[in-house]
């Protein structure tokens, strides 16, 4: 499977890739790939931005920028400056919010949470579900 993954990156129709869970794939491939291919790493998880900065990742892709993007462009600049602690203590910072946007596998908590910003209505199409009652408190 690594083999194919190289072939991919090495297509010129690539021009970078997501590192989607760390907790699940271990902080220790995100370090590989930045390492070991030539395109640009960026994290998919907001949960982890600032270690997968650490370890080499040139960006984030990431649900919570939506909500509070200076937020996340602060934590973002403070790690590739070099300042781990503000990027940490910005990271810790964000821990609830990123959690209450991840309590359902859907777009749902952050369509929930832009709306009550009164960016976007809540309402969610088949085959998304609304946010659970349950959820919204969070």
């Amino acid at each position: 499977m690594q083999g194919l993954r190289h072939q991919f990156l090495a297509h010129a129709r690539f021009a970078a890739q997501q590192h989607g869970d760390p907790a699940g794939s271990g902080l220790g491939q995100a370090a590989r790939r930045t390492a070991l291919t030539p395109l640009p790493v960026y994290c998919g998880s907001d949960q982890w931005m600032a270690p997968a900065l650490r370890l080499g990742a040139r960006g984030v892709i990431s649900v919570l920028s939506n909500l509070c993007p200076e937020a996340v462009r602060i934590l973002c600049q403070s790690q590739q400056k070099g300042c781990e602690q503000s990027a940490a203590a910005q990271q810790r910072h964000l821990a609830a919010l990123t959690d209450a946007l991840f309590c359902e596998v859907s777009p749902s908590p952050v369509k929930y949470a832009l709306s009550l910003l009164g960016l976007c209505r809540a309402e969610v199409r088949l085959p998304l579900v609304p946010l659970q009652p349950g959820s919204r408190e969070r």
